[in-house]
């Protein structure tokens, strides 16, 4: 998904570095509907469950934070048997 994002031009939307512009801001609408694009990305790549749990979520870099940390940790007993 990473590289996906990277080769679309949209990495910011999950790293954080291009936040939500306040309300008055003239790009606030083009930044809507990008997130809401790396939204749909999300939703359409994960199982009907997790997209169930991320649902709620409202910008791309909370559910790449979500899914991160959700995924991120390993099991160093099931490591080391694989």
């Amino acid at each position: 998904m990473h590289i996906a994002l990277i080769s679309k031009n949209k990495e910011q939307f999950i790293d954080g570095t291009f936040p939500k512009p306040p309300k008055n801001d003239p790009m606030l609408a083009q930044w809507i509907r990008c997130n809401n694009m790396v939204l749909a990305w999300f939703h359409r790549s994960v199982s009907e469950s997790i997209a169930k749990s991320i649902l709620s979520i409202s910008t791309a870099s909370g559910v790449w934070f979500d899914l991160k940390n959700r995924f991120s940790q390993g099991d160093i007993f099931r490591i080391s048997d694989i």
